[in-house]
């Protein structure tokens, strides 16, 4: 009973938001000409998939979200932690014996354990990690002063930029600190607490102008704009063209689709195996196909490795409750 309540609790919207984000990741990371990225509006869609990720988590967080003092409880940090690092570290620990061949060094591991291992993406990773500890300060920010709390969180991400800008902060540190993503995930929880509400329809016009001009702007004409000299594609200003399509596709409480369902709730994991396949394995394939069907091979390639690895993980972690609850009855 308590599965089938739990099914129908589930908001497949975010699976298949998740599941279709998935995708993206991979596509984005395979090679492809400058024409597909050109004719197919690549910087309007692919690039969305991390933001959207960012936007989600404190979506998702709102409605599992426990008392402030019990965020940071050794047990609540502990389970979510593990949720992380648990299929993190075999996939990590393959690869530092690849990298190293075998010469492990202390040293080597902790900084690459820091950058979130090797890979594509790997600074997914250690964003996640901080922001199990950042997030119950965002919303507690959040309840306190509602909309002021998600301007105030967009100024603070705003000034990061600049200071980020005028210290020269190297990209290999700022690509792993959460704080570029701190107004998408401050938006993520506004929106949890007002998503009954009627939308502005002016003001979600507007912002998605404004990301739409700011995603030309970067990705078709290379301009600079103000102080997003860094993955300038993922900014905050395009996240305003991205938010408010999954604003618009989350009214929709149970959109199903079994493949992008699977593939949201092994997101995490299908991200894991990207790194690993294409630090590693995809360099060797060779198969000379045209672009297009390649990017199909690794797309089924990772999806399919990935929700293998999720579904083992579950089986193993559902084993040992059930030990561990047999020997304590």
């Amino acid at each position: 009973m308590t599965d089938i309540a739990d099914k129908k609790k589930r908001n497949t919207t975010v699976d298949v938001i998740k599941g279709f984000c998935a995708f993206l990741v991979v596509i984005n990371h395979s090679e492809y000409s400058d024409a597909f990225y050109r004719y197919s509006l690549f910087p309007f869609w692919v690039y969305a998939a991390v933001p959207v990720f960012m936007f989600l988590s404190g979506f998702i967080r709102c409605r599992k979200a426990p008392e402030f003092k019990e965020s940071y409880s050794l047990t609540f940090v502990s389970k979510q932690l593990s949720r992380l690092l648990v299929p993190f570290f075999p996939v990590f620990f393959i690869e530092e014996f690849i990298s190293l061949k075998g010469a492990f060094s202390l040293k080597t591991i902790l900084i690459d354990l820091m950058d979130g291992g090797h890979g594509p993406g790997s600074y997914y990773v250690i964003l996640m990690i901080q922001f199990v500890f950042v997030i119950p300060l965002i919303q507690v920010f959040i309840r306190r002063y509602d909309r002021k709390g998600l301007w105030l969180c967009s100024a603070m991400n705003i000034v990061y930029e600049i200071l980020k800008s005028i210290v020269n902060l190297s990209p290999t540190i700022y690509r792993v600190l959460l704080f570029r993503y701190l107004f998408v995930i401050a938006w993520g929880v506004y929106y949890y607490s007002h998503q009954k509400e009627n939308q502005n329809r002016l003001a979600i016009t507007i912002c998605m102008i404004i990301g739409l001009v700011y995603i030309y702007a970067v990705g078709y004409m290379g301009v600079t704009i103000l102080c997003f000299d860094q993955w300038a594609a993922t900014a905050i200003p395009a996240s305003f063209f991205w938010v408010p399509i999954v604003m618009l596709l989350l009214k929709r409480n149970q959109l199903r689709c079994s493949v992008l369902e699977i593939a949201g709730r092994a997101s995490y994991h299908i991200f894991l195996i990207q790194m690993f396949y294409f630090r590693y394995i995809y360099s060797y394939l060779n198969l000379h196909f045209h672009y297009l069907l390649m990017i199909l091979v690794n797309l089924m390639i990772c999806v399919s490795a990935g929700i293998c690895f999720y579904l083992f993980e579950n089986r193993i972690r559902k084993m040992i409750k059930n030990r561990l609850s047999v020997s304590i009855n």
